[in-house]
């Protein structure tokens, strides 16, 4: 008899009369470590997912794979954040129904995402909230990090500001 972490619902989930195959299982966590949502994953896998959740629950194995898949997916899709917020896409400019070139298009709001994640103390509302009504015995240093960090959201600002503005950049290639 197999023990708890191998059953769900009653069935064992390891024989070969399960409702879900290996198969199945490995095609829900590629898609995770694709970067899909978990509903997303368990329909391309054909799983239902609250019977994947209690697989999670009673399997310590799956469920690490399920964390490492996520983690990897997380990834992938924080590389792509950046790369659509420092590198910027081609877009097509259109005249007429033609396409007479392209402009690089830079995503300001992944930018801050991206920055308040890496450094919420610094960009993340809370911390700018907690940094100006702290009460400390130095007022002076809750004021210098209150000014500190306003400075550094205008110098931020001043560079996005010139990132998309081409004669700014240099970049004035248009296609």
């Amino acid at each position: 008899m197999a023990d708890d972490t191998s059953r769900v619902d009653g069935a064992d989930i390891w024989s070969s009369d399960r409702p879900h195959t290996d198969k199945r299982i490995a095609r829900f966590l590629a898609a995770l470590d694709e970067g899909l949502s978990v509903a997303s994953a368990a329909k391309t896998a054909g799983i239902n997912r609250s019977w994947l959740y209690r697989l999670r629950a009673r399997d310590a194995t799956f469920d690490a794979a399920w964390h490492d898949a996520c983690e990897a997916g997380t990834d992938r899709l924080e590389d792509e954040a950046r790369r659509r917020a420092v590198e910027g896409v081609e877009k097509p400019v259109f005249r007429g129904g033609e396409i007479v070139g392209h402009v690089r298009d830079y995503s300001d709001a992944m930018l801050i995402f991206l920055l308040k994640a890496r450094r919420p103390e610094i960009f993340a509302p809370a911390a700018k909230q907690s940094a100006t009504t702290a009460q400390s015995d130095d007022g002076a240093n809750t004021t210098n990090a209150t000014n500190a960090q306003e400075t550094l959201y205008r110098k931020f600002a001043q560079i996005l500001t010139e990132a998309s503005d081409p004669e700014v950049s240099g970049d004035t290639e248009q296609g």
